[in-house]
């Protein structure tokens, strides 16, 4: 009986811990010396990653050539260039200036279910969710196919009506055709789940929804300023050498300043990018100097302590 009074009493006291906030608790009072030392060490760290990432940033080459003032509205034309530095492997994408696909009404403008092959409905796509508000007529996957235009439009949104149409093709100007590899450029997980073709597809739907460039045109950028992966060139482009684009240029879109094609080698930390670099140093920076302050604070405001401490001690004495 004493025992489980005994016990009572401990939960009761615990409960009273607990609504009044008076649980025990730990509280850590770093000394100056671990302070600075961890400054010291996070600082190092920082500069040190952000210098092999600015490294390798610097080291990569790149080009980039626009091409809708080349190509004006002619559905098909050719650009040139030829590189100052051999390009390794490099990637090709596509850049667009002022286009802000992260407005708003453009983000909301979606049908995640439609675009795993659930064709029940579309409204959350507005303001595109006939066929017509795409343009009439809309010719189906096929290619043949003439769609409703009161039906139901797949895929659907201001995503899908604006998706980048130009297409690209690769060779040297001497007619060597070089291969672009347009595999593998989404994320798996888009490849794998997130876009599916609907059954009839060829004769319902105006867009292939499993093309990994739909699914690269999906993902949303932060500025109006952007690029998006077209394809991987599985050979060097040589220095010297001349190489022309042959472009399918079937988006139009008069909103937008440009259009240009973007080459660039790419390497662990991804591709020219000096942002993360100095982000890295700058906080890597702000850590030493951190660090500097605080030996200043503790040379002058701990001495002057100290000799407070001495003072009074020896008044009492």
């Amino acid at each position: 009986m004493d025992n489980s009074q005994e016990e009572r009493k401990k939960k009761l006291s615990c409960k009273e811990a607990v609504k009044t906030q008076q649980l025990w608790g730990m509280i850590l009072f770093p000394s100056f010396c671990c302070l600075l030392i961890m400054y010291l060490v996070i600082g190092v760290l920082l500069i040190l990653f952000g210098s092999i990432m600015l490294a390798n940033a610097l080291n990569i080459n790149d080009i980039e050539i626009r091409y809708d003032d080349k190509c004006g509205n002619n559905p098909t034309c050719t650009v040139t260039f030829t590189p100052s530095e051999t390009l390794k492997e490099p990637k090709l994408y596509y850049k667009i200036d002022n286009f802000y696909a992260n407005h708003r009404n453009f983000v909301k403008s979606i049908s995640y279910q439609q675009l795993r092959a659930d064709t029940s409905s579309s409204s959350s796509c507005s303001p595109v969710t006939k066929n017509k508000d795409i343009s009439t007529p809309l010719t189906a996957v096929d290619g043949t196919t003439t769609l409703d235009p009161d039906k139901d439009v797949n895929p659907c949104g201001l995503r899908a009506k604006y998706y980048f149409t130009d297409t690209f093709t690769l060779s040297t100007t001497s007619g060597s055709s070089i291969t672009i590899d347009q595999t593998k450029i989404s994320h798996s997980v888009d490849r794998n789940s997130r876009f599916k073709n609907s059954k009839n597809y060829m004769t319902e739907q105006w867009k292939d929804k499993e093309s990994e460039h739909l699914m690269v045109w999906y993902q949303t950028d932060a500025f109006p300023n952007f690029i998006k992966l077209w394809g991987s060139i599985k050979q060097d482009l040589v220095a010297g050498t001349s190489y022309q684009i042959t472009i399918s240029n079937t988006y139009i879109n008069s909103d937008i300043d440009s259009k240009s094609i973007y080459i660039s080698e790419t390497n662990f930390f991804g591709g020219n990018n000096l942002t993360f670099g100095l982000l890295y140093l700058i906080g890597g920076i702000v850590f030493i100097l951190l660090a500097v302050v605080m030996v200043i604070l503790e040379v002058f405001i701990g001495h002057r302590k100290e000799k407070t401490k001495v003072s009074s001690s020896n008044r009492n004495h």
